[in-house]
C-alpha cells in the first residue's frame, strides 16, 4: 500500500473509534438496528461491498453476481451496566439466504432483529413517614422483545453496467413490560403487552463500470418508503398485589396474590397506529484501489415520518431525522483460496 493509503488507512481507523456511533446506539436501547451497539463498528454500513468486490449482502442489485449460494448466520449478546439499570441481551442477530440463478438475477430472503426494547430500570429506596410510621418504597421496570424484520428480495440488471433490486420486509415482534412498586415489602405488579405489525418497501440501483483517475469504480443507491405505518395492539392488565413474592398473579401458595387469578379484570386494550414509517436515502461510491481492497463512502439521511415514534423509545425526545456518511477501506480474501493466511478479511473505517 502507498504511504497516502497507509495515512487514511490508520485515519479511519482513529475516526471510527472515536466517532463510531452516537449516545444512544452505545447505550443500546430504543435505538433502530443500524450501529444499533459497539459491535457495529466492525461491519461495513449501509450499501458498502462486504462480501467480495463486487457483492453486498445488505444490497439486492449486486448479488446476481454471486458464483454461489449463501447463507449467513449471526449470534451474539451484550451487557450494559449503569447506575440505575443494566441493559443486556443475546440473540440471532441475523439470517439470510441468496440464491443466484447464472449471474441473471437472485432471489433473497432474511429476517433480522430491527428494534431492541429489551432493558432494566431500578430506582433508589426512597423513604417517608406517614401518620408516624416509617414506610420505605422502591421500584423496577423490566421490558423484553423488540420488532423484528423479515423480508424477501429480487435482484436483476441490464447487461453489465446497470444492476437493480428491490425488497419488501415485514416488521412484526411483541414487547413485555412489568412495572412493579414495593411498598414495605409488599410487592405491586402490572404487566403490559404491545404486538407489533407494519411493512416497507425498498428499491436498489447499482452503476458499475465507471472509471476515477483510471481506477474501476461504481456507484449504488437506495430508496425506502413505507407501505404500511408500524401499528401495535396495546394491552394493559390489572394491578395485583404480588403477596407470595411469585412474579406471576397465582393462588399456589399459602399466601394468595390479590386479586386472585380467577378475580382479575380482562386486560384494556387500545391499537395505536403510526409508531415508524421510516423514509430513508442512501448514497454510495466505490473505489479499487488494488486487486484486492478498495476504498468505499456513503452519505444517506433518515427521517422519521410517523406520528406517534415516541412509545418505540425509552428516550424522551426520539430521534425523528439524521444525516449520516462512512468511509471503509476492506482488503477481501483469495476466493477458494487454501491457506489460512489468504483467507484473512481487513477493514477499517468509520
Amino acid at each position: 500500500m502507498s504511504r497516502a493509503g497507509k495515512f487514511w488507512g490508520i485515519m479511519a481507523l482513529c475516526w471510527g473509534m472515536v466517532f463510531g456511533q452516537t449516545q444512544p446506539a452505545g447505550f443500546g436501547s430504543g435505538n433502530f438496528a443500524t450501529g444499533s451497539d459497539p459491535s457495529a463498528l466492525g461491519n461495513t454500513p449501509g450499501l458498502l461491498m462486504d462480501l467480495d468486490r463486487t457483492v453486498s449482502t445488505k444490497d439486492p442489485s449486486t448479488w446476481r453476481w454471486l458464483r454461489y449460494s449463501v447463507i449467513r448466520a449471526e449470534y451474539g449478546g451484550y451487557t450494559l451496566q449503569g447506575q440505575q439499570g443494566t441493559q443486556a441481551g443475546d440473540q440471532l442477530r441475523m439470517l439470510q439466504f441468496i440464491l443466484p440463478v447464472k449471474q441473471k438475477f437472485a432471489f433473497g430472503l432474511g429476517i433480522s432483529p430491527y428494534l431492541d426494547q429489551g432493558y432494566d430500570y431500578i430506582s433508589d429506596p426512597y423513604y417517608l413517614t406517614s401518620l408516624g410510621d416509617s414506610l420505605q418504597t422502591w421500584g423496577y421496570t423490566v421490558s423484553s422483545g423488540g420488532l423484528s424484520e423479515a423480508y424477501l428480495a429480487l435482484g436483476a440488471g441490464w447487461g453489465s453496467h446497470l444492476d437493480w433490486g428491490i425488497l419488501y420486509s415485514r416488521f412484526f415482534g411483541s414487547r413485555r413490560v412489568e412495572n412493579a412498586l414495593n411498598l414495605n415489602a409488599n410487592n405491586y405488579v402490572q404487566w403490559m403487552r404491545d404486538e407489533y405489525s407494519g411493512s416497507r418497501f425498498q428499491v436498489f440501483l447499482t452503476v458499475k463500470d465507471l472509471s476515477i483517475r483510471k481506477r474501476p469504480a461504481w456507484v449504488q443507491t437506495s430508496l425506502s418508503l413505507p407501505l404500511a405505518a408500524v401499528s401495535s395492539r396495546n394491552s394493559i392488565y390489572q394491578l395485583f398485589q404480588d403477596a407470595n413474592q411469585s412474579g406471576i398473579n397465582d393462588d399456589f401458595y399459602d399466601l394468595y396474590d390479590f386479586p386472585t387469578p380467577t378475580g382479575i379484570l380482562p386486560p384494556r386494550k387500545q391499537t395505536y397506529h403510526s409508531l415508524h414509517a421510516p423514509v430513508s436515502f442512501n448514497l454510495a461510491i466505490g473505489l479499487r484501489s488494488s486487486k484486492s481492497s478498495q476504498w468505499m463512502s456513503q452519505v444517506g439521511f433518515w427521517q422519521e415520518t410517523a406520528s406517534r415514534s415516541d412509545r418505540l423509545s425509552p428516550l424522551s425526545s426520539p430521534v425523528q431525522q439524521n444525516w449520516n456518511g462512512a468511509l471503509h477501506w476492506m482488503h477481501y480474501p483469495k476466493e477458494f483460496s487454501k491457506g489460512w493466511e489468504s483467507r484473512l478479511r481487513y477493514s477499517v473505517g468509520t
